[in-house]
């Protein structure tokens, strides 16, 4: 989780194989789900959505009692998400009321916030605003009484989209310029990317075209950054070293 906030991604993925192999060796049931979402999430944070929501389900089919995945509100929640990105919206909601409804019954402020964050972008995706506004302001009071830095940015980044979509782009440009100062100061640089696409979409909605096309450079350039760090290639071997692993267990057992 560290690594993720720091962009690190080939080393936090590499962390939750090893686990992997572990959990599976061990037939340990949570340690499996908790390993397998743990991969999901990282893809979700370089915005690979398909192979994010692959690893997901994985974890989702790890066990058939519902009951083990309730300590495991995230699970849900990632799904949400990447299920709203990809455009079923639908599905999306349904998931998430389970993050939220998972989260308090386990006391998990943190995801419980998150959740509540995620299901205002579904229901601005579904024209549903009033309701949207209500769920993110809940959000948001969840976070500063946890106070971690890190989802601070992800809410401004939800306020930022939602004041786009209300056309209060200057609320929504003051909001992101907010949370990129945020990030820079506890350098959070995983959410430099999402920042700054919500910057465009303000700054777009404002009708500014010249620090539009200013914010989208930026992003570019961020983007290029992050790839040369992390390429497709490293990230496939080491989903084939841990298939070789997987099937040196089976045959170990």
């Amino acid at each position: 989780g560290l690594l993720i906030r720091k962009n690190q991604y080939k080393e936090a993925i590499t962390y939750n194989y090893e686990e992997l192999h572990r959990a599976e060796a061990a037939h340990d049931t949570q340690s499996i789900v908790y390993a397998k979402n743990g991969i999901g999430w990282v893809y979700m944070e370089m915005d690979d959505y398909q192979h994010a929501i692959e690893w997901f389900y994985k974890s989702l089919h790890t066990t058939k009692n519902p009951d083990i995945l309730v300590p495991f509100p995230s699970l849900y929640s990632n799904i949400g998400a990447c299920e709203n990105t990809l455009g079923n919206h639908k599905k999306g909601l349904e998931m998430i009321d389970i993050a939220i409804r998972n989260a308090t019954l386990c006391g998990n402020l943190s995801t419980k916030a998150n959740s509540l964050a995620i299901k205002s972008g579904i229901l601005v995706e579904l024209q549903r605003p009033e309701e949207a506004e209500k769920y993110l302001q809940e959000a948001i009071s969840i976070r500063k009484h946890v106070g971690d830095p890190f989802y601070i940015v992800s809410d401004l980044f939800e306020l930022a989209n939602f004041y786009a979509y209300t056309n209060q782009c200057d609320k929504g440009i003051q909001t992101c310029l907010e949370g990129l100062e945020y990030a820079r100061k506890f350098n959070i640089e995983s959410k430099l990317l999402i920042l700054y696409v919500a910057l465009s979409n303000n700054y777009k909605t404002c009708g500014d075209y010249k620090k539009y096309g200013e914010t989208l450079q930026e992003l570019m350039s961020l983007k290029d950054s992050i790839h040369e760090r992390t390429s497709d290639q490293a990230l496939a071997e080491m989903q084939t070293k841990y298939d070789v692993k997987k099937k040196e267990n089976i045959i170990i057992q």
